[in-house]
C-alpha cells in the first residue's frame, strides 16, 4: 500500500508539473499576441496622423486655390509655402528705414507662416515715384525673390517733387509694371502712408498736398485691381473714434511717428494682413 501511495503521489506530482508547464506556455503565447497587437496598434496610430496630415495639406492647397480672390496675406504666404517650399516679402517705396512698425509686421508674419520667411526692405524716407522709376532698383528687388511686395505709396515724395497728378499716376503704373517684370509671380500690395500734420494742406506750386497724391494713387490701384492697405484712412478713423489728436502720435516735426504712432501703425498693418483680399494678381495657379 505504501508503494502504491508513493506511485500515486509521483503521478500527481508529474501531472501538476505538466499542468503548470502547459499553463505557462499558454500564458507566454498570449503575452506574445498581446505585445504584437499593441505594437501593431501603435504603428497604426503613428502612421495614421501622418497620412491624415498629408490629406489635410492637400485639402488646404485646394482650398487656397479655390479662394484666391479672398485670401489674407497670411493665408497667401502659407499657400506659397506649400507650393514652393519658400517664401519672402519685401517693402518697397517711401518709408523711413528705421520704421519699427514694419519690423513688428515682419516678425508677426514670420510667426504666422509655417516655414521660413525672409524679408527685405528697399525703402527711403525721401523716395518719390519718379525717383523710384529712374534709379532702376528693380534688379535688386528681383534678388529678394519676394512672393509679396508691399509698395509703400510715395505720396509725400511726389508732393515734394512737385510733379503733376498725371505724371504721378504714370510713374506709379510704371513702377508696378517693372516690379511684375522682374517678379512676375509677386503679389503687389499698395500701402498708403501714415498720416502727418506737416503735410496736410502744405501745398506745392500745383496747389496739391500729399493727400491728393495719395487719393490719386488709390484710384489708380482701383482701376488696375491692385490690392490696397489703406493704413492712412484706417489710422485717421481710429484716432477720430478714440478722440485722439494726430499730433499726439507724432514727433515735434509733425511728420515722424512717435512710439505711440509706431505701435498704432503696426496694429493696423497686422490687422490688414489677416483680412481677405484678392490675391489672383500674384502667383498663377
Amino acid at each position: 500500500m505504501k508503494k502504491k501511495g508513493i506511485v500515486l503521489v509521483c503521478l500527481l506530482f508529474l501531472l501538476t508539473v505538466a499542468v503548470v508547464f502547459v499553463g505557462y506556455s499558454y500564458s507566454n503565447k498570449q503575452q506574445e499576441k498581446l505585445i504584437h497587437a499593441t505594437t501593431a496598434s501603435t504603428t497604426e496610430e503613428t502612421t495614421e496622423p501622418a497620412e491624415k496630415k498629408e490629406k489635410e495639406q492637400a485639402v488646404d492647397i485646394t482650398t487656397y486655390e479655390e479662394n484666391r480672390d479672398s485670401l489674407s496675406i497670411v493665408e497667401y504666404l502659407n499657400y506659397i509655402q506649400t507650393v514652393e517650399k519658400e517664401t519672402a516679402i519685401a517693402f518697397y517705396g517711401q518709408l523711413p528705414e528705421n520704421a519699427t512698425w514694419a519690423t513688428k509686421a515682419e516678425e508677426y508674419l514670420k510667426e504666422q507662416v509655417t516655414g521660413e520667411l525672409t524679408s527685405s526692405s528697399l525703402v527711403s524716407e525721401e523716395a518719390d515715384s519718379y525717383e523710384l522709376y529712374i534709379t532702376n532698383t528693380f534688379n535688386e528687388l528681383a534678388e529678394t525673390n519676394a512672393s509679396v511686395v508691399f509698395y509703400m505709396v510715395p505720396a509725400l515724395g511726389d508732393q515734394v517733387r512737385d510733379i503733376s497728378l498725371v505724371d504721378s499716376e504714370d510713374y506709379l503704373t510704371r513702377n508696378v509694371t517693372s516690379i511684375k517684370e522682374v517678379l512676375p509671380d509677386a503679389l503687389v500690395v499698395m500701402v498708403t502712408p501714415s498720416p502727418n500734420s506737416s503735410g496736410i494742406e502744405d501745398y506745392n506750386s500745383r496747389m496739391l498736398d500729399y493727400i491728393q497724391y495719395m487719393e490719386n494713387a488709390k484710384e489708380t490701384a482701383a482701376a488696375n485691381d491692385w490690392p490696397v492697405f489703406d493704413l492712412h484712412d484706417l489710422y485717421m478713423n481710429k484716432l477720430e473714434a478714440d478722440n485722439i489728436d494726430l499730433t499726439a502720435n507724432l514727433e515735434e516735426d509733425g511728420y515722424s511717428l512717435n512710439s505711440q504712432g509706431e505701435e498704432l501703425m503696426s496694429e493696423l498693418f497686422i490687422e490688414e494682413l489677416s483680412k481677405p483680399i484678392d490675391t489672383t494678381s500674384g502667383r498663377e495657379e
